[in-house]
């Protein structure tokens, strides 16, 4: 999963967000996902800031997966006055 942050993100503070938040899932979730999602941390995709989390889940289950892990990440991160760049 990649989240496109801003150039200026707290990025100590973005990886304190998304680990609470895998923590979290993987307590709910723990069926669905094969481990704790990785977090990668920034990299430079295409010259824009993005801070990559790689996630092991079962193939059948991965959109819905993704999309619950990715609307998670963008809720917890704006509660922590993150937003996605343009």
């Amino acid at each position: 999963i990649d989240l496109n942050i801003p150039v200026d993100a707290d990025l100590e503070k973005v990886k304190q967000i998304i680990t609470k938040e895998n923590q979290e899932m993987m307590q709910s979730e723990q069926a669905e996902l094969v481990a704790t999602p990785e977090i990668i941390g920034p990299v430079d995709v295409n010259g824009k800031v993005v801070f990559r989390v790689a996630v092991n889940m079962p193939t059948n289950n991965q959109a819905k997966i993704t999309a619950k892990l990715l609307s998670a990440y963008l809720k917890a991160l704006a509660r922590g006055g993150i937003h996605l760049a343009e």
